[in-house]
């Protein structure tokens, strides 16, 4: 939950996965995470008491953490296996359809990136338009 200006940096990596059109995603956490998953929970009590004290910008910061029509699912990996453990943690969930994995670990600064290599949204057109391409393989359970 390491923040970055005014919120934290998987806040970041949400919104870009959901400016790119997609509107399921799944994080892979571990046991010790639980602020991941109860940053992108719906916390009634904070909304109605913005509400009732009139904090209206605050309460549309708050409502637009997890967009409406954007599900935000969790899995649990119970050991750090890595990161090919990890995608194997969510495969129940995302069977055999095609999946993006995104690290928080790199921010790309929008105002000097090159949209057309570095957006996700342009990425995820291409292989609309392309499919799979040479590189990327199956992940096989042992």
């Amino acid at each position: 939950m390491l923040p970055i200006v005014d919120k934290p940096m998987i806040q970041y990596i949400v919104d870009e996965i959901v400016a790119a059109g997609i509107k399921e995603i799944v994080l892979v956490t571990h046991a010790s995470k639980n602020a991941v998953e109860n940053h992108f929970d719906t916390s009634y009590e904070l909304e109605s008491l913005l509400e009732q004290r009139v904090k209206r910008q605050l309460l549309a910061e708050v409502q637009s953490i997890c967009p409406p029509g954007v599900t935000i699912m969790n899995v649990r990996q119970a050991q750090p296996l890595g990161l090919g453990h990890s995608i194997l943690c969510a495969r129940p969930v995302v069977g055999d359809n095609p999946f993006i994995v995104v690290l928080p670990d790199i921010i790309i600064d929008d105002a000097t990136a090159d949209p057309l290599r570095y957006n996700l949204a342009a990425m995820v057109a291409r292989f609309n338009e392309t499919g799979p391409q040479p590189g990327a393989g199956e992940a096989h359970e042992r």
